[in-house]
């Protein structure tokens, strides 16, 4: 029997949609499956005369569940690099704010061979605003801060710095990697598959 509760499909991402209609009875509900039909038409842009295909869609279905939990695993990965990536810009961070605090304290000039200025505080607030962009699993500031870090490093190598090696060697590995794994990240797109699905049932009906 077909229910009177017609849901407002719009409302939902396209996960619910996906569920709903592998588990829906479009025999005995064929209001419900003519409104996500709709729904799936306008989501992608498809012509409203387009009809859908039930068997078709429901195999790309099986297609996107398979690939999302590829995507799901690959998105840990990207994630656990973008963790690292920011966690040693903190460290980094923490390590200049506390060797800038001691110089203001002892009243040096220098720490390590580098030369302590107005200016080094701006660079502390630098790097943990970088961070931050990191954690946000911002591409740009992933790359920037590599970029920064890698070129500061080697500066201060050029003037026999040596503990700026044993930086640049520590820290700029999980920095690399931040950057790759914020622009694999952002590269993912779960609807892909779904999507594709879709444009070729649009394809079949032309």
């Amino acid at each position: 029997m077909e229910e009177n509760f017609i849901p407002d499909y719009s409302k939902y991402d396209i996960d619910f949609l996906i569920d709903v209609y592998s588990r829906l009875d479009r025999i005995n509900n064929p209001l419900k499956a003519q409104a996500l039909d709709e729904e799936l038409k306008k989501r992608f842009n498809l012509p409203p005369e387009t009809q859908i295909d039930p068997n078709v869609v429901l195999s790309f279905i099986n297609a996107y569940r398979g690939k999302k939990n590829k995507i799901r695993t690959e998105l840990s990965k990207y994630e656990e690099m973008i963790k690292h990536g920011w966690i040693a810009g903190v460290v980094i961070g923490t390590i200049s704010f506390l060797s800038w605090l001691l110089a203001m304290i002892t009243k040096q000039t220098e720490i390590h061979g580098v030369e302590i200025t107005v200016y080094s505080i701006v660079d502390i607030i630098f790097i943990f605003a970088l961070s931050y962009g990191v954690f946000q699993k911002s591409r740009v500031c992933a790359n920037i801060f590599a970029g920064y870090f890698i070129l500061v490093k080697l500066i201060q190598i050029a003037t026999v710095n040596l503990y700026a090696i044993i930086g640049l060697l520590i820290f700029s590995p999980f920095l690399v990697r931040a950057v790759i794994g914020t622009i694999k990240y952002h590269k993912i797109n779960d609807d892909e598959i779904f999507e594709k699905a879709l444009v070729w049932q649009k394809e079949q009906n032309n």
